[in-house]
């Protein structure tokens, strides 16, 4: 479908092609009502995400410089995309959602997957909503305007969307490489302004623009009170994320500026007078090399890991004046205050508190120990398949997000209306009246899951 078209009354005639059809989506009379934006103070034809503009900037350092929110962000992102997308026809479903899928060998569509590199498009619109809360896709027309030609995910740390307008809709997402450079109002050298679809009426509007060639459509949940831009679930646990943060930095700064002694060695003085006949005539620096030198000795006897559980020999003496008997030597092991592994309970309290603001078990990664031994050793291979299995199920929101810009493209480009023809199938059995059905073209995702070994394999396919 192109903009060359009249549309009255839900019946829409092609100028080129001399067509009708009809489309139910622009049928509507009107548009959802929604709240009017608040006042903002500053003048800048974009909303400011977080309070200096700069939020992606701090979320993209926490998951840069934190390990376990960096690797949930990244798996999760993984684990949504499977093994890629896919175009199917939807030929049954049964009363508990199974579906019966046949996979469509329609070149338009799968060198379209293909040229758009798909699964890449995939994972950054997971990770952009995984990671900072929401995503956009853009989309480029061909010359004629008839088609949706390509798609890219937007790196939506470079995003701001335009404030609403007074029906509660925004225009407009603006692009820019460094919004603490960024002027007040788009320009065309640091900052781009992509027309962005109304959420929830993508297909009307972009059927019925009338100019423009790119344009961009959101990925978002929005939850109340987010008017623009949606909070990522590990930003919950923005307090634990500081703790993981700092726990290896003060380690590395007590490691590189604590003094670590690991005995005291005391050798009596008269035990250098016994030993040496003539100590009282020696010069002080004569003395002093004896002494480094014993020293130097016992410290070698006892270093080394091949000389750990040596025995030393040592003599011992009666001392007139205290009237007591005086070691020669003197060994005594002190105390490693740093043994007791400090800090590192809180460090994996908070680890868990990330995993768990994003839904996530570390089960998945082969344990349930991060460090504190409260809850047990490493998950066992069920532990790691049932946590995966619902994994997947919880992320289905980021999948079916992420597929809106391919049920935008199939009704565009008329992939639906050339597929979505009647058939009759009838029964297995062979008994039976055929039944006429109108399959639907719809877009899944193909994983590989954790099974047990009964099965014959340690993996299984999953279309969802």
């Amino acid at each position: 479908m192109s903009n060359n078209v009249i549309i009255k009354d839900g019946i829409g005639y092609g100028v080129t092609t001399k067509a009708a059809f009809y489309t139910d989506a622009v049928t509507d009379k009107k548009k959802f009502t929604t709240g009017k934006p608040g006042p903002e103070l500053i003048s800048s034809e974009w909303s400011l995400w977080g309070d200096n503009n700069m939020e992606p900037i701090a979320i993209a350092d926490d998951i840069k410089h934190c390990g376990v929110l960096s690797a949930a962000v990244q798996t999760e992102s993984r684990l949504a995309m499977g093994r890629g997308i896919d175009a199917y026809l939807l030929m049954d479903k049964d009363v508990d959602g199974t579906e019966h899928l046949e996979w469509v060998s329609d070149s338009e569509i799968n060198d379209f997957l293909e040229a758009n590199d798909s699964f890449t498009h995939g994972y950054l619109n997971h990770y952009n909503m995984l990671g900072y809360g929401w995503g956009a896709t853009q989309l480029m027309l061909n010359g004629a305007r008839n088609r949706i030609n390509r798609i890219k995910a937007t790196d939506i740390a470079m995003a701001r969307l335009q404030k609403k307008d007074t029906s509660g809709n925004i225009n407009n997402m603006y692009l820019c490489g460094d919004w603490s450079l960024a002027p007040t109002t788009a320009d065309g050298d640091k900052v781009k302004k992509v027309p962005l679809l109304i959420e929830g009426y993508e297909h009307d509007q972009l059927v019925q623009s009338g100019s423009g060639y790119e344009f961009a459509m959101l990925h978002r949940i929005l939850i109340n009170g987010h008017n623009y831009y949606p909070q990522p679930l590990h930003r919950s646990a923005k307090a634990w994320v500081d703790i993981t943060r700092s726990v290896p930095s003060i380690k590395n700064a007590i490691n590189k500026n604590q003094m670590t002694v690991k005995y005291l060695i005391i050798v009596s003085e008269t035990y250098f007078k016994r030993v040496h006949r003539k100590w009282d005539s020696y010069s002080p620096e004569k003395r002093q090399e004896i002494i480094d030198t014993k020293y130097n000795e016992v410290n070698e006897f006892l270093m080394g890991e091949e000389k750990s559980g040596k025995s030393i020999m040592a003599g011992r003496y009666y001392d007139v004046l205290s009237q007591s008997m005086v070691d020669d030597i003197t060994i005594t092991v002190l105390d490693d205050k740093m043994k007791d592994g400090k800090m590192l309970p809180d460090s994996a309290a908070a680890d868990k508190q990330i995993l768990f603001s994003m839904f996530f078990n570390p089960a998945i990664w082969g344990g349930n120990l991060l460090g504190d031994g409260a809850s047990g050793g490493a998950g066992s291979g069920s532990d790691i398949r049932e946590a995966t299995l619902v994994l997947l199920m919880l992320l289905n929101p980021e999948r079916q997000n992420n597929l809106k810009v391919y049920n935008l493209i199939k009704r565009f480009n008329s992939w639906d209306t050339r597929l979505q023809t009647s058939r009759q199938i009838f029964p297995v059995s062979g008994t039976g009246a055929a039944r006429t059905i109108t399959p639907r073209l719809v877009f899944r995702y193909s994983s590989s899951v954790l099974t047990t070994l009964d099965t014959g394999g340690s993996t299984q396919p999953l279309t969802i």
